[in-house]
């Protein structure tokens, strides 16, 4: 695409230009670090950067072209480098990323999960269904971006940013994928990251109270994720739709879909259910109820929220017309899933569990569903995230106060806050259970793991596939399955304490 025809695509969102407006870009980046050469270098302000203080890096790097925000910014642009000028840069990502790399979505099948918990399993349900029906399928999730052939990186937030989402999109189409999978975060339809990412299926999980620092009122979050399910957003005629009906604001949602909706449940009457789950420690098994199809589905995945996860990822499949036997395949296959629920012990040690659960409702539902096949006492270690919903730190102690025996309330990413006064908010939440205050993470997954007898649980919480600790600006090395890890070595034998 050349400068001047990606002018008129943008038509009067660009109100200034200069340069060689002939020259061709072949990919779009918003950061400067990353710029290669033939690329667009959107300059976005942030809240502690503005893109246009590095304009002259990307130009260096070989960026073939700018947009700049506002007819003044073009005067910052190298005389030899094209750029074009538009009010905001911000709501023209998506659509440049989408025009720059010829609108990948529409070569596939994409599908879209929302919710608060439970988005990261089911995009991973959905990649082993597809595979085991020999489909090609890529993966964007919490814990990775992996195209069809297994390349994969560490991705930076949820749902990423329009610029990195569009480029691997067009890659993965590039290798042969036929299907991709990826989470869909409030934050990413707020900010229209996903704009022009035309979607097969999309699917809803549930909602519980989280990122309320963001949206203020649990309608506004609803109202985020509930526009996934508009064709505005969505984009396809022919998209169908999947909603957890147990959940209330799933019950609403399945009403208001601009989409033909698939219904799931384990209490409620819907088209697709789950009945008689049984947890171990071994697994997961289910009746799988495909309009009138029973399966029985054993999972290697450990927990409730395994069956519920497993469920949303058929409904989903169901809705677009899977073979029942590849949908109960796929779901068999998967093995793991990092950082959910994801055992660390071996042997006779205390079984030491590691898991990404940070919100009270997700803490309550792990809890719940390790007690199930927890033979001893149940002790769990967890924090809460700083600098963001303080509303919820109470609430998440409550929520380990009722499930477990024993609580270690420690650090999780302090951020840029004081971690004692996180904790602070979260002590009075757990009254009546026995709890230690340990701020320091790995001294308390130590505490914790020394505590345990073999028949005793170890729930560490909040972090899961995380591998670093962010405290005041820096991040170092921090993996939770490491220090377990260290901690069972260092156990004297496992005595009870």
């Amino acid at each position: 695409m050349t400068m001047a025809s990606l002018a008129r695509a943008l038509g009067d969102q660009v109100v200034g230009a200069r340069g060689d407006l002939e020259r061709s870009v072949t990919g779009a980046t918003h950061d400067s670090r990353e710029v290669e050469s033939g690329d667009l270098y959107l300059s976005v302000r942030g809240e502690r950067w503005d893109g246009h203080d590095f304009l002259m890096q990307a130009h260096e790097r070989g960026a073939a072209g700018a947009l700049v925000e506002g007819r003044e910014n073009l005067g910052r642009v190298s005389d030899d480098m094209p750029a074009l000028a538009v009010e905001s840069v911000r709501p023209a990502m998506a659509r440049v990323a989408c025009l720059v790399h010829d609108y990948p979505a529409r070569e596939i099948d994409l599908l879209g999960v929302t919710g608060t918990n439970g988005k990261t399993s089911t995009c991973y349900f959905l990649d082993s269904i597809a595979r085991s029906g020999g489909v090609a399928s890529g993966l964007f999730t919490t814990l990775e971006i992996r195209g069809p052939g297994g390349a994969s990186l560490e991705a930076g937030r949820t749902t990423p940013e329009a610029t990195v989402l569009q480029k691997w999109l067009r890659r993965m189409v590039d290798d042969g994928a036929e299907q991709v999978a990826m989470e869909v975060s409030s934050h990413a339809l707020d900010w229209g990251r996903v704009e022009g990412c035309e979607f097969a299926g999309v699917l809803f999980s549930n909602l519980t109270q989280d990122h309320l620092d963001w949206h203020g009122t649990m309608e506004e979050y609803y109202r985020s994720k509930a526009r996934l399910f508009t064709r505005d957003v969505h984009g396809r005629g022919d998209c169908v739709g999947a909603v957890n009906i147990d959940d209330p604001y799933g019950l609403r949602l399945a009403e208001e879909a601009q989409c033909p909706i698939t219904t799931f449940a384990m209490a409620t009457p819907a088209d697709v259910a789950a009945r008689d789950v049984r947890l171990s420690l071994d697994g997961t098994s289910l009746v799988l109820d495909l309009s009138g199809q029973v399966l029985p589905i054993r999972l290697h995945l450990l927990g409730r929220f395994a069956a519920w996860n497993a469920l949303a990822a058929a409904a989903l499949s169901h809705a677009r017309g899977t073979d029942p036997a590849v949908i109960a395949r796929g779901l068999e296959d998967l093995r793991a899933v990092p950082g959910r629920l994801e055992l660390v012990s071996r042997g006779d040690e205390p079984r030491v569990l590691v898991d990404y659960a940070h919100t009270a409702d997700s803490l309550r539902s792990v809890l719940q569903s390790v007690r199930e096949f927890c033979p001893g006492r149940l002790l769990c270690v967890f924090g809460c995230g700083g600098d963001r919903d303080r509303a919820k730190r109470p609430l998440m102690g409550a929520a380990v106060a009722e499930g477990a025996d024993v609580a270690y309330v420690t650090s999780d990413n302090p951020r840029g806050e004081d971690p004692e006064s996180i904790l602070d908010m979260i002590m009075p939440g757990l009254s009546g259970v026995l709890s230690c205050r340990i701020p320091d993470r790995r001294e308390a997954i130590f505490e914790a793991v020394s505590a345990a007898g073999s028949e005793d649980v170890v729930l560490i919480a909040g972090k899961g596939h995380e591998t670093y600790q962010e405290i005041q600006g820096q991040r170092t090395h921090f993996d939770d399955r490491e220090v377990a890890r260290e901690a069972l070595d260092a156990r004297p034998g496992g005595e009870v304490r």
